[in-house]
C-alpha cells in the first residue's frame, strides 16, 4: 500500500495530499508513503460506524466476538450466533472498540497528522463534510507555510503516539505501525525506549473491549483531545510538537477544558504504577523483545509449562477439544513475519479462553500479533521468531515460562547451554508458499 501510494504521488507530481484510510494497517501505510514523499499532508480516518441492536440492547462486533468463541465451544447455537452477526455492523465506518483500526485513528492525533478531535465522529455523522471542508482549508495553508510531514513526524511525537496508546488501552499492533513509520522517518526506536514509555504511562481510559464505554461515548465528552490535555498536564506527553494545525500540541489543546462530571477518563495519579495494558517484555525467552496485553490489569505475574503449537489451526483444535489445563501457557509459534508469512492476527484462540471461562488462567504467546481481544496474559510479536531460531522455536512442551510485570519480563526456565545446544539441532521448517 505505501508503496503504491508513493509511486502514484510522485508521478503525478502532487502538491499536497489528503489521504482517507479506514483502517490500522492502510493508515500505517498512508504514513509511512507521506513521510517517504514529504509533501504537505492530511490523513483523515474515515471513522467508527455506530453500534447495533439486539432487542433492548446495544451490541457491536465485541458481542459478536464473544458468540464465535462460545458457537465454538458448544455454549450457543449458529442460530443465536447468526442473529448478533446480522445487527451487530449496521453502518459503515471501523469497528466500535478499542481495536487496532481505532487504536491507529488515536495515533494519527497524537502525531498532529490531522484535525484535532474529528477521528471518532462516526463515519455516517454529517459532521464529515464539515470536517473534509475543513481539510481542504488546512491543506491549502499547509502548501503556504511548507510545513511537511517530517516536520511533524519527529522522535517526541512518536513518544506521544506511544504514550496515547497505552493511556487508552490499545492495540499492541499500533505499536509495530508506529515503528514502521518512524522508519521511514529515519528515526530508531528501540525496544527498551518503547518499554519505558510503556512502564510509566498507565491505562487511564475505560473503553471496550476491555473496559465499559464506548468509543461514541468517549468522543461525547471530548475524545482524544481531552485524554491528551489530561496526559500534558501531568508530564506525560511532550507539548512542544508542530502539528498540521501550524501551532504546537500545547497550542492545539489550550482551550480543551476536563469535564468535572465523567467516568471514562481517570486522573493518572489515581493510577498504580502496573495498570498500563500494554507493556513491553524481554528476557532469554525473547532477546529482541515481546509486547503483552492484559485486559486483566490485576494479573502481575504467571508461572506455568508450556503447551507447544506449530501453528494457530492447531492450537484451535486443541483449545476446543480442552488439551490444555489451567496454569498452561499455550505458545503458538511459526505464526510470524517470515513463518507466517506476513504474521498473522491470532484472534479466534483467545475468543475460545474466554468463553471456556479460561482466558485469566492460561497465558497465549505467540510470535504472530493479537488486536486487544484477550482479557489475560497475550503476549505477542515475540523476537526472534520462531523461523529465525529464536527460542520461541527451541521451547518444549513442559518448558516451563515466568512473566513478571514489575520487571518487565518473560524468560524460560533453561540455560544458555541448553538454548544453545537447541539451536545446533534445530532446523528451519519448510516454506508454506
Amino acid at each position: 500500500i505505501a508503496d503504491t501510494m508513493e509511486l502514484t504521488a510522485i508521478s503525478y507530481k502532487f502538491d499536497a495530499l489528503i489521504g482517507f484510510a479506514g483502517c490500522d494497517i492502510s493508515i500505517a501505510a498512508m504514513l509511512m508513503s507521506m513521510a517517504r514523499i514529504n509533501i504537505p499532508t492530511i490523513v483523515m480516518f474515515g471513522g467508527p460506524m455506530i453500534a447495533g441492536s439486539l432487542g433492548e440492547s446495544d451490541i457491536t462486533i465485541l458481542e459478536f466476538y464473544r458468540a464465535i468463541g462460545e458457537n465454538l465451544a458448544g455454549k450457543i447455537g449458529s442460530r443465536e450466533l447468526h442473529e448478533i452477526e446480522a445487527n451487530c455492523l449496521p453502518s459503515a465506518g471501523s469497528i466500535t472498540a478499542q481495536y487496532s483500526g481505532n487504536s491507529m485513528a488515536s495515533v494519527i492525533e497524537a502525531l498532529g497528522l490531522t484535525i484535532p478531535n474529528v477521528s471518532f465522529v462516526p463515519t455516517i455523522d454529517l459532521a464529515r463534510e464539515e470536517i473534509a471542508y475543513q481539510s481542504g482549508k488546512i491543506i491549502t495553508d499547509l502548501i503556504k507555510s511548507k510545513i511537511k510531514p517530517r516536520d511533524i513526524l519527529t522522535r517526541e511525537a512518536f513518544e506521544n503516539a506511544i504514550t496515547v496508546t497505552v493511556a487508552l488501552g490499545g492495540s499492541t499492533s499500533a505499536i509495530l505501525h508506529i515503528l514502521a513509520i518512524a522508519f521511514e522517518c529515519g528515526i530508531h526506536l528501540e525496544h527498551r525506549e518503547i518499554t519505558h514509555i510503556c512502564k510509566k504511562t498507565p491505562k487511564i481510559v475505560n473503553l471496550k473491549p476491555t473496559g465499559t464505554y464506548s468509543i461514541q461515548e468517549f468522543q461525547q465528552i471530548g475524545g482524544v483531545p481531552l485524554l491528551m490535555k489530561v496526559l500534558l498536564q501531568s508530564g506525560f506527553i511532550h507539548g512542544n510538537c508542530m502539528t498540521i494545525t501550524s501551532k504546537t500540541m500545547a497550542e492545539n489543546l489550550a482551550n480543551v477544558t476536563i469535564p468535572e462530571s465523567q467516568n471514562i477518563i481517570q486522573l493518572p495519579e489515581k493510577r498504580s504504577l502496573y495498570s498500563g495494558a500494554v507493556l513491553g517484555l524481554t528476557g532469554n525467552f525473547a532477546p529482541e523483545g515481546g509486547y503483552i496485553f492484559r485486559g486483566n490489569p490485576e494479573l502481575l505475574e504467571f508461572n506455568g509449562p508450556l503447551r507447544c503449537f506449530d501453528s494457530e489451526e492447531q492450537a484451535i483444535e486443541a483449545i476446543k477439544k480442552n488439551k490444555y489445563l489451567n496454569g498452561d501457557a499455550i505458545l503458538i509459534r511459526y505464526e510470524g513475519p517470515v513463518g507466517g508469512p506476513g504474521m498473522k492476527e491470532i484472534y479466534i484462540p483467545q475468543l475460545l479462553l474466554q468463553a471456556q471461562g479460561t482466558s485469566n488462567n492460561v497465558a497465549l504467546i505467540t510470535d504472530g500479533r493479537f488486536s486487544n481481544l484477550g482479557s489475560g496474559f497475550c503476549i505477542s510479536h515475540v523476537g526472534s521468531e520462531a523461523a529465525l531460531g529464536g527460542p520461541i522455536g527451541l521451547v518444549k512442551d513442559g518448558d516451563m515460562i515466568s512473566i513478571s510485570i514489575k520487571m518487565n519480563a518473560i524468560s524460560v526456565d533453561l540455560s544458555n547451554d541448553e538454548l544453545e545446544k537447541r539451536l545446533r539441532l534445530w532446523k528451519p521448517r519448510e516454506p508454506l508458499f
